[in-house]
């Protein structure tokens, strides 16, 4: 996001606008897997991560994990952790 954001001046809206970044170059399955992933598309992020930590970026809809009710999550300062299912819920743009 702030690769895409720091090239074009926008931030990124959809999967495709990551085509336009390094990511194609290191992950070649970087599509297949972004199919896992739910993108929250923040409007408001401030152009340093740091800035960011309370913003929830993306999370992983799939996998053993989320059967057992716990969620990867990115947040806006790039960190990742598991949250349990309610409490991403609670996180959750309405």
């Amino acid at each position: 996001m702030y690769e895409f954001h720091s090239s074009t001046g926008r931030w990124p809206a959809t999967v495709d606008d990551f085509a336009e970044t390094s990511l194609p170059k290191r992950s070649p399955v970087w599509r297949q897997t972004a199919s896992t992933m739910v993108f929250l598309w923040p409007k408001d992020l401030k152009a340093d991560p740091k800035e960011n930590a309370g913003v929830l970026l993306a999370y992983n809809n799939a996998g053993l994990f989320n059967k057992l009710g716990r969620v990867w999550v990115c947040w806006g300062d790039l960190r990742t952790e598991h949250l349990l299912e309610p409490d991403l819920r609670t996180r959750l743009p309405k």
